[in-house]
């Protein structure tokens, strides 16, 4: 049988067959038919987790009109790979859908990010699409299942409406905590309920939209934090099924969100704004009837949500509900009033949100609870989460129920808040019956482990169930997952991901309790490659960059915080600003999506230029940079930069770092977008910046000699290659000197320990770099653990059982910068790292520290990746070291043990082990492999 040739189903066999046998042998056919399908080619199985662009998986109100797509081979076989695809892309808005294009079969082993290459997509369209494929025997699968994508409003002429809000006359200026929620409203009726309908949205602040007294969608913070000057995200509902016949009443509150609260201190605007659309449309998609905001919609401020703030919580009087309101036949007229509206800004882009929104992810129940005097009860979640808090617990009419919350306890029990500065971060709720009282937060969100209960009733005895935490965060997919025989270890991994949880709500936050919670970049860029391998943020940081790119300056200068709103002034801090290039280039290596660099290359290209244009002699400086931020400890000279928290290192060694950094990275990425001769031009670069440094930065025998010689100062210069050589190996071991100056104990900030662990190792020296990650003196990350830490702390001693708290204006414990460890865990101690030659893990790096010195019996890491499934675990015993690792299929992996050929027996697959440098290498196709060493 040629190659290619499907095998059909044995009742299709059966079918075709019967025909041409006598009644009497047709008792044979299944037989038959089982000996010819054993001897058949077998078709590979069909395409499954079809994609578009940064892993959506058929989304509505997509923002994009030119689409990638991306699949993955359902082949468990060693060798799997593609050969050629086909896609196939119809219409779907149509009775017969219209074939919009057809690839035809393409010969390309190509399965991630292939672009849409047919006639150009429009806002509101409805495409369907699937994909077969050839294997790397010629073998043809079936067709995928269809996806689905449906495009949003691309345009800001697509939208017909206003932005509507609150008359002057009736505006008062917001209290200092907060303003109350504002109900907005509209009924119409239809005659029929139709085919489909569409609800378009977006606002100024926050909103919760209801259709006849449903929620539209269980998104919560809608639309997200985006610079509203610039750009303004909006989403897409599929709402038919809410719509009834006759009247029908559109519903939605709103807040001062980011928009007008006191996080942005009202930058943006003095009050909330809704925009809205409703599109009922026949099957064709053709829209037969539009309501929008428009001056007949009406409002109330007079609703039981009183004040709503992102940092001061929120007020709930039951006694002020407005019950109906949001249903048909509820008489407005009594308690609305007529809207104003604002026209549209052209200057200001509506566009489509690009990754998904932040909802409940799951629910925390108390651990323990005490009781205190004067009615109080403290529940223990165990955990330090970010969110809401439900409460189900019996209280008395207008009794207010107090919510106060806390990371920590003092030493007598009580909450700790010093740390929330001047954050109220509290709920109130006043119940209009006795009775159980159900609440939960809707407007704003907290950063909390402990929660105080007051005001409840007094006759009741308190319960665990009483209280809940529902936990918060943008809504990626988990992906990656890290295990080890250390329990500190998996406890340390734990905290991250715990963090990241925390931070990663709408955009990359600092910290989620106090008056702060901001986009800091330079938290991010040190921790982007863990983020991606715990989580597919893909989008969401494509997401992030965007905003980078909108804000920064003429002059490539980049604010420390996006959204910048009131700070936008307040710019360039080497480390922070970087992100510009660092983020871009990370997000590439680590998804292989070349769309990254297209669309932000010119952006790390301009932050480069800024700093060239800055330069002398090679030299670059930022004094008033952060510096290597929290330095632990004082090695006894000036501190640098902004304050006595920006640490030793000198500012122009560490800008001069990450300058030399930004032009390695454009010389990679004009690499890979095929740009030679820019990418020439900035290694040469490189290469400038590096003698330069060399001379200015270090003396012959690889000393620092311009500021104080801290830890940093040597580990940044060798982790960006600003120098090596013999260079390089000299400060290697000043290094080691100043990491034995202080006891075997690392002393870097945010910016030298995100690099510290893994250039010790890459620099020879493992031990220090072990003993330093598995130390549990202070300063460590296991310190911060033996204290009790369920989460990444901002300070590795923000509290201690010994002395207490740390400085209360600064001791947030989640804070996931000092995180970025984890890619340590993951790349070097189980050994699962992308490459740069074939970057989004096409080709998957195993190079597992299999070293007795290691303190682990074993180590294990597993990631999703586009392709598939990517793993590798090792164990150890007296005799021999045992390792298993899946490549997924239409990839490759480049194994690299340190072990001789003869040492390593191949106990399942194939793999050539050949002697390299101190070790042995092995290229192997996707599959599942078992190798035992000897020992």
């Amino acid at each position: 049988m040629k190659p290619g040739i499907r095998i059909l189903s044995l009742y299709d066999c059966q079918l075709c067959l019967t025909a041409y046998f006598r009644p009497e042998m047709r008792v044979l056919l299944p037989m038959i038919i089982t000996l010819l399908t054993g001897l058949a080619l077998a078709a590979p199985a069909p395409p499954r987790d079809l994609s578009v662009n940064e892993g959506r998986i058929n989304p509505i109100g997509f923002h994009d009109a030119t689409p990638s797509f991306s699949w993955k081979l359902d082949d468990p076989r060693q060798g799997a790979k593609q050969s050629a695809y086909q896609i196939l892309v119809t219409h779907t808005g149509s009775e017969h859908p219209e074939t919009l294009w057809d690839s035809g079969k393409v010969v390309s082993d190509q399965s991630v990010y292939v672009p849409y290459s047919g006639p150009a997509l429009t806002s509101r369209q409805r495409i369907a699409w699937r994909v077969r494929y050839w294997d790397q025997e010629s073998a043809e699968s079936d067709w995928s299942t269809w996806s689905h994508l449906e495009l949003g409003l691309l345009e800001n002429s697509d939208w017909k409406g206003s932005w509507i809000h609150l008359p002057k006359d009736d505006f008062k200026a917001p209290e200092e905590l907060g303003s109350p929620v504002v109900h907005l409203r509209k009924s119409f009726s239809i005659e029929q309920v139709p085919e489909m309908a569409r609800l378009y949205l977006t606002a100024k602040g926050i909103v919760d939209f209801r259709i006849n007294g449903q929620l539209v969608t269980p998104d919560a913070f809608v639309p997200g934090w985006t610079d509203y000057t610039q750009k303004i995200e909006t989403l897409t509902y599929d709402v038919g099924p809410l719509l009834r016949k006759g009247e029908n009443v559109l519903a939605a509150r709103i807040s001062d969100g980011w928009y007008a609260g006191t996080i942005s201190k009202r930058f943006y605007g003095s009050m909330p704004e809704l925009l809205a659309q409703l599109e009922l449309k026949s099957p064709e998609g053709k829209v037969l009837e539009l309501i929008a905001t428009d001056q007949s919609w009406s409002y109330s401020i007079d609703g039981p949500i009183t004040m709503a703030d992102i940092w001061h919580g929120e007020d709930y009087d039951a006694r002020k509900e407005l019950t109906g309101w949001d249903l048909p036949d509820y008489p407005s007229a009594d308690r609305f009033k007529p809207v104003s509206t604002t026209p549209i800004d052209p200057k200001v882009r509506l566009s489509p949100k690009r990754f998904q929104s932040t909802r409940v992810i799951e629910s925390i129940k108390p651990v323990t609870l005490r009781k205190f005097g004067e009615g109080k009860v403290i529940f223990d979640l165990g955990q330090n989460m970010v969110g809401w808090i439900h409460l189900q617990l019996p209280a008395r009419k207008g009794q207010t129920v107090t919510i106060r919350m806390a990371e920590m306890l003092n030493d007598d029990g009580t909450l700790y808040r010093g740390n929330y500065r001047t954050a109220r971060s509290l709920a109130n709720y006043i119940p209009a019956k006795d009775g159980i009282a159900d609440y939960t937060q809707t407007f704003t969100f907290f950063g909390f482990r402990y929660v105080e209960i007051s005001g409840f009733d007094q006759t009741a005895e308190p319960s665990l169930d009483w209280v809940s935490g529902e936990v918060l965060h943008t809504d990626f997919a988990r992906t990656g997952s890290f295990d080890s025989s250390h329990e500190k270890l998996n406890k340390l991994q734990s905290n991250i991901v715990w963090s990241q949880r925390g931070n990663f709500l709408d955009i990359p936050t600092d910290c989620p309790q106090r008056n702060e919670r901001y986009g800091w970049t330079g938290d991010a860029q040190v921790f982007t490659p863990v983020s991606l391998f715990n989580y597919d943020t893909h989008a969401f940081l494509m997401s992030y960059l965007e905003s980078i790119k909108q804000e920064m300056k003429p002059d490539g200068g980049v604010p420390n915080i996006i959204p910048s709103n009131q700070y936008r002034g307040w710019v360039n801090s080497a480390g922070w600003g970087d992100a510009a290039f660092v983020i871009p280039w990370e997000l590439y290596l680590r998804t292989g999506d070349i769309e990254v660099l297209r669309e932000f290359y010119p952006m790390m290209k301009k932050r480069v230029g800024y700093y060239t244009n800055k330069a002398k002699d090679g030299i670059v400086d930022e004094p008033k940079s952060f510096g290597d931020w929290l330095q632990p400890k004082s090695y006894g000279t000036k501190p640098v930069g902004t304050d006595d928290r920006s640490g030793e290192t000198s500012t122009r060694l560490l800008t001069t770092c990450y300058y030399a950094y930004g032009a390695k990275l454009c010389a990679q990425a004009a690499e890979a977008l095929g740009k030679s001769d820019e990418a020439a031009k900035y290694k040469a670069l490189v290469d400038e910046i590096k003698t330069a440094a060399s001379n200015k930065f270090f003396d012959n025998d690889g000393r620092v000699i311009e500021g104080t010689a801290t830890q940093s100062a040597y580990v940044l210069p060798l982790a960006f290659g600003l120098i090596d050589g013999e260079l390089a190996d000299k400060a290697t071991g000043h290094l080691s000197e100043k990491i034995e100056e202080f006891g075997n104990l690392l002393n870097t900030g945010f910016i030298g320990t995100s690099v510290l662990i893994p250039t010790l190792e890459k620099h020879g020296l493992r031990e220090q770099a072990l003993n330093i990650l598995f130390t549990s003196d202070y300063p460590s990350w296991f310190y911060s653990i033996v204290q009790g830490a369920t989460s990444i702390w901002e300070r590795w001693n923000s509290y201690t059982k010994k002395d207490g708290f740390g400085d209360d204006s600064m001791n947030s414990f989640n804070h996931y910068a000092y995180g970025a460890v984890g890619g340590f865990f993951y790349e070097k101690l189980a050994g699962l790292a992308p490459s740069a030659n074939a970057p989004g893990y096409s080709e998957i790096l195993v190079a597992p520290i299999l070293d007795d010195r290691v303190p682990l019996d074993h180590a294990e890491a597993s990631l999703i990746t586009r392709y598939g499934v990517a793993s590798n675990k090792w164990e150890k015993s007296n005799s021999a070291w045992q390792m298993e690792t899946i490549i997924p299929p239409n990839t490759t992996g480049r194994l690299t043990l340190p072990f001789k050929p003869e040492e390593i027996h191949v106990l399942k697959g194939s793999a050539d082990f050949k002697a390299s440098g101190d070790g042995s290498t092995a290229s192997v196709p996707a599959g599942s492999y078992h190798f035992k060493i000897t020992r």
